[in-house]
């Protein structure tokens, strides 16, 4: 079986020669059948160090740029510098971070399992890994999760450079970064061909001599265009259209802030100063200024002190919220695909409605708290939710009703649609209990105020009274 060992070094002359004679020693019974390719950049003496060392091994071959053109490009020139009848190509790391003695096992698991490709890996559970600086492996370890989570890559470590690839599956994979993420995109082309991927464990120890030359703000830019990429569209349009509603309601937020077209901006923050002397606010069901409001802004103020921009916080959080909430809630009911065409609808709402709810006068808080429960009704009445999600819509029905009686124009119509879509729930006694109970404890507040006040008449609860 012939064995390409293909190895990108910049500037690696303190590394070259201690990997260079321990690589021999590792694949010398495969003398005659090996390729030991080097891509060299740089100007340190790594070039004539192992022009000197091939008089003595002829299998070494120096492929050399001064430039640096980054480490995709330089595995690039490698692979394409691979015997056409190499049965197998290595990649391994020039700074002596992967072992050489290790690639005969790796190779024959290649050979063993059938894979397409192996990886060496360094988050296996007999992996060893000795001396990795932390912000290395936090960007390793994001990388990873990010791809697992977005793509269902099941390899754990992506990111390792210590790999054997059948050399027939290396040609059907193409370099699309002149980076560092190269390799990732690798091993996700890989797995989106259908290929056999194997790991097996490593002992990882990092470079005692030189530097390292990965770049950390470019290779993080890489591997976040990456991700991007690994995004569907659907998920792509949600995260524009929520970037989008957030930027325009900061636009719209921040620079009015000083000057609210409302008085009632400034009595939430009374309202939040007089919580914080401990007074606990009720408001009777508010139909404008929100206790809730009041209670958040309260939060705030303590945490970041109270100022005008501590109070534009609180009602960017509700609009934000806001956005998230009805992006789900359109997902439920139309599906991935056709939500996106009613994202804009709420990222851009009409002016009417973002004049209303970028100002903390208690709208902001009506309309997330109305958008939650109206969610949280969906999935139970669509998706067959257990009790669970029963007590969390009974719980935001509650709280949305101390906070604003008009938020029973979202909350009376998920109820119904429960009812009519979940006869189950109707039926039980115990479903029963649950919601009055969960309902009870999010308007709490509600009933205690009019018990203390002898339950006034109804329109006296009517306004807000701060």
């Amino acid at each position: 079986m012939r064995t390409a060992v293909v190895i990108a070094a910049w500037d690696e002359r303190p590394n070259i020669e201690p990997l260079v004679r321990r690589l021999d020693r590792a694949l010398a019974d495969r003398r005659g059948e090996r390729d030991l390719i080097f891509v060299v950049e740089g100007e340190d003496g790594t070039r004539e160090a192992l022009e000197a060392l091939a008089a003595d091994i002829p299998d070494l071959r120096v492929l050399y740029r001064r430039e640096p053109r980054g480490l995709g490009e330089a595995f690039r020139a490698g692979f394409a510098a691979v015997p056409a009848d190499a049965d197998v190509v290595v990649t391994l790391d020039a700074d002596l971070n992967h072992q050489p003695e290790e690639i005969p096992r790796l190779v024959a698991a290649l050979e063993s399992s059938g894979a397409d490709l192996v990886v060496g890996s360094r988050d296996l559970p007999e992996s060893r890994v000795e001396g990795i600086p932390a912000w290395k492996r936090r960007l390793s370890r994001f990388v990873n999760r990010a791809l697992s989570r977005l793509r269902g890559v099941p390899t754990e470590d992506k990111t390792s450079g210590f790999r054997v690839y059948r050399a027939e599956a290396l040609r059907r994979l193409e370099i699309r970064s002149s980076g560092f993420s190269f390799l990732a995109d690798l091993l996700l082309q890989a797995h989106a061909a259908g290929m056999a991927v194997r790991e097996e464990p490593i002992r990882f120890v990092y470079r005692v001599e030189g530097r390292s030359k990965l770049p950390f703000a470019r290779t993080s830019v890489e591997y976040l265009r990456l991700v991007a990429r690994s995004v569907a569209r659907p998920e792509r349009a949600l995260a524009f259209w929520l970037v989008a509603g957030a930027l325009v309601r900061l636009i719209a937020t921040f620079p009015a802030h000083r000057f609210y077209a409302d008085a009632d901006a400034s009595l939430t923050a009374l309202g939040a100063l007089r919580i914080l002397e401990g007074e606990p606010l009720v408001f009777f069901s508010g139909v404008r200024i929100g206790a809730v409001g009041c209670w958040l802004t309260a939060a705030l103020f303590a945490l970041l002190g109270a100022s005008r921009e501590t109070l534009a916080a609180g009602a960017l959080l509700f609009g934000l919220g806001t956005l998230v909430v009805s992006a789900l809630t359109a997902r439920e009911l139309l599906g991935r695909a056709r939500s996106s065409w009613a994202l804009p609808l709420v990222a851009l709402p009409v002016p009417a409605a973002l004049f209303w709810t970028y100002m903390p006068v208690g709208y902001g808080e009506i309309v997330f708290l109305g958008a939650l429960t109206l969610l949280l009704g969906v999935r139970l009445a669509r998706r067959g939710e257990g009790r669970g999600c029963l007590v969390a819509f009974a719980i935001a029905a509650g709280l949305a009703f101390w906070t604003s009686i008009l938020t029973l124009c979202a909350s009376a119509p998920a109820a119904l649609l429960v009812a009519l879509r979940r006869r189950d729930l109707v039926r039980s006694a115990r479903a029963w209990a649950l919601a009055a109970g969960g309902f009870l404890l999010g308007s709490l507040p509600w009933w205690l105020a009019n018990s203390a006040t002898g339950f006034g008449p109804l329109r006296g609860n009517a306004g807000a009274r701060p």
